[in-house]
């Protein structure tokens, strides 16, 4: 099974699990049972003398009139430290230790009647919520306890929780859906095609499209979206569709290029995670917010506009902001749990991935001197890299085998060769030859043949124009020698980049001139009409000889 096909199940299963819903052990709804009032919104645990305040207020939506009607306060006991531990406890309510006080919203013999409300306000001593320094927070459940009949037994009939955040670790549960993919999809890989590309992006397309959440998105998913519409594919047309809107609506926030794990990132090449917070202008996703995404970073990277941390339960994931600006959380308003594909797991440095990437950039001066046209701007190959270091990679080979399949990583400037015959016979001074670049390498080229002779005397030849030669191509190239005597003389060939500087092998063959302008044939047809006179002359005078014996008088 491919990277892709394994995406599209686990995305498949991601979606049958938030259309099912997480099973939740807190399943007994509000009914009617509202906060109007919690004071204050986080817990510092330095000044646990002070109280924790909730007012707010019931409304029996039950039915059937209540009697003897209270509202309890409850804490989770297990420790709240880690994500985990938090998501396990948001999505599994574990035991629960009731506060003191409690306080009555009905008692007496006048039971609550259905829809009759009333208000209440409890003060709760901090030291109670026994929270440590380390904590994320404190969760606690406030339950409504009534009697359905005077005789009955008391039971819960409303109840919520809240999530109250530690100044110390501001944090606040997020309902956003990550959307990143195989780095397989990226343009550019050799793995790449439109077949895989538009699966992946049909089974992305209901994560974007779900109500109430931040989409997470890699930007390298939207441009492979981008590429498959530019193909007429139906759902990649409607996948940016759906990511315009929710970028106007302030809900789609971006990751870094290719959805890097910046924990495998080595410190020589951390810089290229703080250069994935900015966009060029032009891209479709440089007005959305940067998000950093990780799983155990205890302190934010500056210039990110949001951070993100995550923890999981069951296989199924939370994110959660970090944000001074953290404030209490009704759990009931938080939306289900999902899985996710794609998370930063803790990780070492990939080291292997970060050699090949030092050693293609060491390359780039040679590469761009070849593969960028006079004018152009060389192309950011940040992104490349940071791919190598994706989430999606299970393990650090398959990092290395998707790098160097890039065409910047494969680009070999040796496999850029020249041939011209061995011998060259000018019938003219100015007859031009032929010359063949070939390239076999992964990237267009832009070259010219420069020349230079033993004897320029005779024989000079001029530098060609620029060539572009397409990647696996080969071209001719015609040179124009200009000779200006008689002779043979030795021509050595080279290939130049564009700003004239050599490289590769020197080509050596031999040029021979035989006629040359029109000063040679003059010259020449000067002596053939001074041999044709001679010769003239030297015939009468035989003939004149050989008549002289038959002469009268002998």
């Amino acid at each position: 099974m491919t990277r892709a096909q394994a995406l599209i199940l686990l995305v498949l299963s991601a979606l049958l699990w938030v259309g099912v819903g997480s099973a939740r052990a807190d399943d007994v709804r509000p009914e009617g049972l509202s906060l109007t009032t919690v004071q204050p919104q986080q817990i510092d645990p330095a000044a646990l003398a002070s109280k924790l305040t909730l007012g707010g207020t019931f409304v029996n939506r039950i039915g059937q009139p209540l009697h003897d009607v209270t509202v309890q306060v409850a804490r989770a006991t297990n420790p709240l430290n880690t994500f985990d531990e938090l998501t396990a406890e948001i999505d599994q309510p574990t035991l629960e230790q009731t506060l003191s006080p409690e306080a009555a919203l009905r008692s007496g013999p006048e039971p609550l009647r259905v829809d009759e409300s009333s208000s209440f306000r409890i003060e709760i001593p901090q030291t109670e919520l026994a929270m440590k320094s380390g904590a994320l927070g404190a969760i606690v459940a406030i339950q409504v306890q009534a009697r359905k009949s005077p005789d009955a037994q008391p039971e819960q009939v409303a109840r919520l929780r809240l999530f109250i955040p530690n100044r110390a670790r501001p944090v606040a549960p997020l309902d956003a859906r990550l959307v990143a993919a195989s780095p397989e999809m990226l343009p550019g890989s050799t793995n790449y095609t439109s077949v895989i590309g538009a699966a992946q992006i049909s089974a992305l397309l209901p994560l974007l499209k779900e109500p109430g959440t931040i989409t997470l998105l890699d930007p390298a998913v939207h441009q492979v979206a981008q590429l498959l519409a530019a193909r007429g594919q139906n759902d990649a047309d409607e996948f940016l569709a759906e990511s315009t809107k929710k970028l106007a609506a302030g809900t789609l926030w971006r990751l870094p290029t290719g959805n890097p794990n910046q924990e495998r990132i080595p410190e020589n090449l951390a810089d290229l995670y703080s250069a994935a917070i900015t966009l060029p202008p032009e891209h479709a996703l440089s007005a959305a917010p940067a998000v950093e995404l990780s799983a155990s970073a205890t302190e934010a990277k500056p210039g990110f506009d949001h951070t993100l941390r995550f923890g999981r339960f069951e296989h199924r994931t939370r994110f959660y902001r970090l944000t001074p600006e953290a404030k209490a959380t009704q759990l009931s308003e938080v939306l289900p749990n999902a899985p996710a594909i794609g998370l930063p797991d803790p990780d070492q440095p990939w080291e292997q991935v970060g050699q090949a990437i030092t050693d293609v950039q060491a390359a780039t001066p040679t590469r761009d001197a070849l593969t960028v046209a006079p004018d152009a701007t060389p192309p950011d190959l940040r992104p490349t890299y940071l791919a190598a270091f994706s989430s999606s990679f299970a393990i650090e080979e398959q990092a290395l085998e998707h790098l160097m399949a890039t065409p910047a990583a494969r680009f070999d400037p040796s496999a850029i060769s020249l041939s011209v015959a061995p011998g060259f016979v000018m019938a003219s001074g100015t007859r031009e030859g032929p010359a063949t670049i070939t390239n076999q390498t992964s990237l267009p080229v832009y070259v010219r043949i420069g020349f230079r002779t033993d004897n320029p005397t005779r024989i000079s030849v001029n530098e060609t124009d620029l060539v572009r030669v397409g990647a696996g191509q080969s071209q001719t190239v015609l040179f124009r020698p200009d000779a200006k005597t008689n002779g043979a003389t030795k021509a050595h060939a080279q290939l130049l980049t564009h700003s004239g500087k050599p490289f590769g092998e020197i080509v050596s063959f031999e040029i021979t001139a035989t006629a040359y302008g029109r000063l040679g044939w003059i010259v020449i047809v000067v002596a053939l009409l001074g041999m044709g006179v001679g010769t003239v002359v030297q015939v009468r005078r035989r003939r004149a000889t050989a008549k002289e014996p038959s002469e009268p008088g002998q």
